[in-house]
């Protein structure tokens, strides 16, 4: 398991805030890292952050002096939460997740005009948040913070872009009134779409247990079935991003709905049997 400093950092306030006693081997087997830095973020909280750490012989862990003492508040600017939101590939994320709501309202607040200063409680943000990592787009801050600047003051822009399907630039004119429930009603993780469908998917029983777990889709809904497969159910007008996630699974899922995709999903495993069996 990869895991950061911050993000560490906050699992084991969490655990001695809630008087459990974590020892290091806790953390250590938790996050799959070594003691020493473990021993190092728990400085860096004594240090850094003032916390009233100590570590109790009885009960074989560490505890807060002080029951009153939290994680406090830092400053940042509005470039700064942006490059936060990002540096943690929040895009990237595809707001799959039971947090996706709050994540969604994040974003939205990106749109609207912000004070020179915003206050963010790291305690409270941490709740927010669950990066996995993947394949990001190399995109320059400045460009990102441009555009966001253009979203919040609604300038048009005037960009040129090139689009994978047509594989070719376009250029053009965009009036960036943005609405963040709208847009991520008709994505699907890193896509969007226009013309929305319903997906209908199967999940076998071994699956079923890993997607049960996680939201991936605002209108996401599952249905269990007796044999321990699920039936979800979710609209979309990204079916390509929605194509390109389904096959990721293979056999453990089948497409019900709508039949344009499942032929598409039997098209192109079809052409990478062929193209596997003339490599032999």
């Amino acid at each position: 398991m990869l895991s950061t400093r911050l993000e560490r950092i906050l699992y084991i306030d969490a655990l001695i805030e809630d008087t459990r006693y974590p020892s290091v081997k806790t953390f250590t087997e938790h996050f799959e890292v070594s003691e020493r830095t473990i021993l190092n973020d728990i400085q860096f909280l004594k240090d850094r952050l003032n916390a009233p750490i100590q570590y109790s012989r009885f009960h074989g862990g560490y505890l807060y002096s002080d029951l009153t003492w939290r994680l406090s508040t830092f400053h940042v600017t509005e470039g700064d939460l942006l490059a936060f939101f990002l540096g943690v590939e929040l895009a990237h994320r595809y707001l799959g997740t039971s947090f996706e709501k709050p994540l969604r309202d994040a974003i939205q607040h990106l749109t609207n005009m912000l004070p020179a200063k915003v206050q963010v409680s790291i305690s409270e943000l941490s709740s927010h948040y669950s990066v996995r990592s993947g394949a990001t787009a190399q995109t320059a801050p400045e460009t990102l913070l441009a555009l966001q600047r253009a979203i919040q003051d609604r300038h048009p822009v005037d960009m040129v872009y090139f689009t994978a399907q047509r594989g070719q630039e376009t250029q053009r004119v965009v009036y960036p009134a943005f609405s963040a429930e709208y847009y991520f009603g008709q994505s699907f993780q890193s896509e969007h779409g226009d013309d929305i469908v319903e997906v209908i998917l199967l999940f076998d029983a071994y699956q079923a247990r890993y997607i049960r777990e996680r939201t991936w889709h605002a209108s996401q809904q599952i249905e269990e079935q007796l044999d321990g497969t699920i039936i979800m159910r979710f609209k979309t007008g990204a079916i390509q991003e929605v194509q390109r996630w389904v096959m990721g699974y293979g056999s453990h899922v089948r497409v019900l709905a709508p039949e344009s995709l499942a032929q598409s999903v039997i098209t192109e495993f079809h052409k990478t049997l062929v193209w596997y069996e003339q490599a032999r």
